[in-house]
C-alpha cells in the first residue's frame, strides 16, 4: 500500500508510527474523557500530532540520505537526532509556558511519545543501516 505515490518504506514507517500516535491518542482521549481528575489537560493529541510530524519529517530526510550517501548515514542520522531534540525542545518549553499548570500532564504525554516514536524510528533506521537484513 502506497500513500500519495511514496515509496513502500516510507508509506510503511508512516502507517507504523501513525498506529503509535493514534494508540497514544486514543488513551490521552479516554483518561481525558472518563478520568479528568487524573488527566484533565485537553491538548495532549495535539503535542503527539505535532511530535508525529517532525518525526515523520526528519525521517524521509534520513531516506533521502540514505539511498544518494550510505557512507553518510551515521553521520546524519546523529545530525538528525540533535535536530530534533531540539525542535521538540522549543516545543517543550512552549508548551510549558502556554500551559504552565499541566506542565506535568505535558511532560509525561510528551516522553511516552518521544519513547515510543524513537522505538519506531530506530528499528526503521536499522533497516536503512543494513538494508539486506
Amino acid at each position: 500500500m502506497y500513500i500519495c505515490g511514496m515509496n513502500k518504506e516510507l508509506s510503511s514507517f508512516i502507517i507504523t508510527l501513525g498506529m503509535a500516535a493514534s494508540v497514544l491518542i486514543l488513551a490521552d482521549i479516554g483518561l481525558n474523557t472518563f478520568m479528568p481528575e487524573l488527566h484533565p489537560f485537553k491538548y495532549g493529541s495535539i503535542i503527539i500530532v505535532m511530535m508525529f510530524l517532525v518525526y515523520v519529517v526528519s525521517h524521509m530526510y534520513l531516506m533521502k540520505i540514505s539511498e544518494k550517501e550510505p557512507k553518510k548515514f551515521i553521520n546524519a542520522y546523529m545530525a538528525f537526532s540533535g535536530i530534533k531534540l531540539m525542535v521538540l525542545a522549543i516545543l517543550i518549553v512552549t508548551i510549558f509556558m502556554a500551559y504552565k499548570e499541566y506542565m506535568k500532564e505535558s511532560a509525561v504525554i510528551m516522553i511516552l511519545a518521544y519513547i515510543l516514536f524513537t522505538l519506531v524510528e530506530w528499528s526503521y533506521a536499522k533497516k536503512m543501516l543494513n538494508p539486506k537484513k
